[in-house]
């Protein structure tokens, strides 16, 4: 049935292939439907991701906060922080971590939040700033703070940055492949040591057999 339908579909679109009205109509036929499957792409996009800022889901607000505690996280870890970095991102979690808490209580995006927010606030603090982004950081960690539940164990552990030794991932890798992978850093301050071109030719080598898009 299938196959007879292919055929007739082929002998209409072969029919009108070969008259001007006919090419015509097969553009413009092609063109609305490159619309539709455009518009209804776009429509679930806006509909499910966190682009427009528009917070329907857990998982909008969640990816939006996500989104700025890793700028937080990426700015402490440069060799050089700028005192005050991250004006915006401030005022936004100000905003958005109360409102997280509120609603969906104090799960592991909250505390991972907190943490990078009380390492930002004690960088400034030790460079001597205390502007009007400082405080609203410190305001932000205090009431957060104040709705924790006592026994939450994630306080000050994850989230931030920490100093992290070759040797150290070295010896998770010889542990176990689990080990190894959840211990991924984004590293942003090295040592002036030479790295072999020949472990970056077998890291190139090691990448081509990872999955991709297409083979999973």
């Amino acid at each position: 049935m299938m196959k007879k339908q292919g055929q007739i579909i082929k002998k209409v679109y072969d029919s009108l292939n070969d008259s001007l009205i006919g090419l015509w109509i097969i553009k413009n036929i092609k063109g609305w439907i490159l619309f539709v499957n455009f518009y209804g792409d776009f429509k679930r996009f806006f509909k499910w991701s966190s682009a427009s800022n528009k917070v329907t889901t857990q998982a909008n607000l969640r990816a939006l906060i996500t989104m700025d505690y890793h700028r937080l996280e990426k700015g402490l870890a440069l060799k050089q922080s700028r005192k005050g970095f991250g004006k915006d991102v401030i005022k936004r979690l100000s905003n958005f971590l109360p409102e997280y808490q509120d609603k969906y209580g104090s799960d592991e995006t909250v505390m991972i939040t907190l943490n990078a927010l009380q390492e930002y606030y004690d960088f400034n603090l030790e460079l001597g700033l205390e502007n009007e982004i400082n405080k609203m950081a410190y305001q932000t960690i205090s009431k957060i703070k104040n709705n924790l539940p006592q026994d939450n164990h994630l306080l000050g552990k994850e989230g931030g940055t920490k100093t992290v030794k070759k040797a150290d991932i070295q010896a998770l890798a010889k542990i176990g492949i689990t080990d190894f992978f959840t211990s991924r850093y984004s590293i942003r301050q090295f040592t002036d040591e030479e790295v072999d071109i020949s472990l970056i030719e077998q890291a190139v080598i090691m990448t081509q057999k990872t999955r991709s898009v297409c083979n999973c």
